[in-house]
């Protein structure tokens, strides 16, 4: 299977600082690891715990958040790229190491505004911090 379950969504927001401490103020989110995109922008990866996370991107052009991408977990990230573009997807980035994630991905398009992204994480991944059980 190409794609395994749903490890994060990603949201560009303006006010980053802001956003990160009013999503970490619920209780319910903490900020796993800090790092850049390849463009530049700061971004947190903020997660609940049970291993879902959410991928908060800077955007100085996004007054409000802004929807980026659904990432899945998968054991076969060329495999899901290639049966991704097999459906008519076009490649984003990637296929690509994350040296900071310690990772390995694929980023696809739709092209009409709907990005997946399939992502292995190495067994030592700062994103795989997990610390609830429910």
């Amino acid at each position: 299977m190409q794609f395994g379950k749903i490890d994060h969504v990603a949201i560009a927001v303006e006010d980053f600082d802001g956003r990160i401490d009013q999503l970490t103020g619920t209780g319910a989110l903490r900020v796993i690891r800090h790092g850049k995109t390849g463009n530049g922008q700061r971004l947190a990866m903020l997660g609940d715990g049970t291993g879902m996370k959410i991928e908060i991107v800077e955007s100085a052009g996004d007054k409000v958040p802004r929807f980026l991408h659904i990432a899945f977990l998968s054991e076969d990230v060329d495999g899901a790229g290639a049966m991704l573009d097999r459906l008519g997807w076009s490649a984003k980035f990637g296929p690509a190491e994350l040296g900071a994630a310690k990772a390995y991905t694929v980023m696809m398009t739709d092209g009409e505004g709907l990005d997946l992204q399939a992502i292995r994480y190495d067994t030592d991944s700062p994103d795989l911090a997990q610390w609830r059980k429910d």
